[in-house]
């Protein structure tokens, strides 16, 4: 349960990001023409939610990395009962042994990319290098504030970016 909450926040938050976010290098992005902001935002929400879905068949590291590195002090499963009683244990024990997370664990956006660019492959989208202007456009803009949202969308929906920047 606390995998499957943990994972479904890491595609949340990757999906909430846009589809402009499922990449590995910075100045690369995704884009589809002439779709709404609406519709870019419900892509990459969807996407993320069917990456959390298909991550364990797909993704067996993720997995592991989940099963290995989850804390519970002495290796005893926390009870629902004694959730609330042992967190600060919980936290104790995790900051005491953070060294064990791995590469894995750290790259988990990594880890997901081939399952989120599936997706939207398959949804019609395009992976588009960034130019250099609109990448550092893009670095002047905080990540998830709306206005970086709406300057992706605005690339990712343009017919000319598309056809010229499409890898």
């Amino acid at each position: 349960m606390i995998r499957a909450a943990s994972l479904t926040a890491v595609c949340v938050a990757a999906g909430l990001a846009g589809p402009a976010d499922a990449y590995t290098r910075r100045d690369e992005s995704w884009g589809k023409a002439g779709i709404s902001f609406l519709q870019y935002r419900t892509d990459a929400v969807e996407c993320a939610y069917l990456v959390e879905t298909k991550a364990p068949v797909s993704i067996p590291q993720v997995d592991l990395t989940f099963a290995i590195d989850m804390p519970t002090p002495g290796g005893a499963p926390v009870s629902p009962e004694t959730a609330t009683a042992d967190l600060s244990a919980v936290v104790d024990y995790a900051a005491q042994y953070q060294m064990r997370m791995n590469k894995h664990w750290r790259r988990v956006s990594q880890q997901l990319e081939p399952a989120m660019a599936t997706c939207l492959k398959a949804r019609g989208y395009q992976r588009f290098r960034l130019t250099g202007a609109q990448t550092a456009e893009l670095k002047r803009l905080p990540a998830g504030t709306r206005g970086r949202q709406v300057y992706l969308w605005r690339v990712a929906v343009d017919r000319d970016v598309l056809a010229t920047q499409t890898r």
